[in-house]
């Protein structure tokens, strides 16, 4: 069963990844979505509100997001390796690191 506040993130993910740099990795796609689409980053953020596991809301949302990216976008990306990256709070945490197919 799809979520559909999830599903009008989803839906723009081909407009982010043409803005996106050649190579870029999944905090800078997310930061990027959230900053677009704010409207719908906090309404699907607050569907996980109340997630008291370790990832908290954001980390919640942000797996999706980025499982998303990876399983539905083989087409358009490569996945080059899991790096070192800011996330949304400044701190360092491993994502995954992307190319651009030509």
């Amino acid at each position: 069963m799809s979520d559909p506040v999830l599903e009008q993130l989803y839906a723009q993910y081909d407009e982010i990844i043409d803005q996106m740099n050649d190579e870029f990795d999944s905090h800078q796609f997310i930061l990027e979505l959230a900053h677009r689409y704010q409207r719908e980053y906090i309404e699907a953020l607050y569907q996980f509100r109340n997630d008291i596991s370790n990832a908290g809301p954001f980390g919640q949302l942000h797996s999706k997001l980025a499982t998303r990216l990876r399983t539905h976008h083989s087409d358009r990306l490569r996945h080059l390796e899991n790096h070192e990256s800011k996330n949304i709070f400044g701190r360092d945490s491993e994502c995954a690191q992307w190319r651009k197919i030509t």
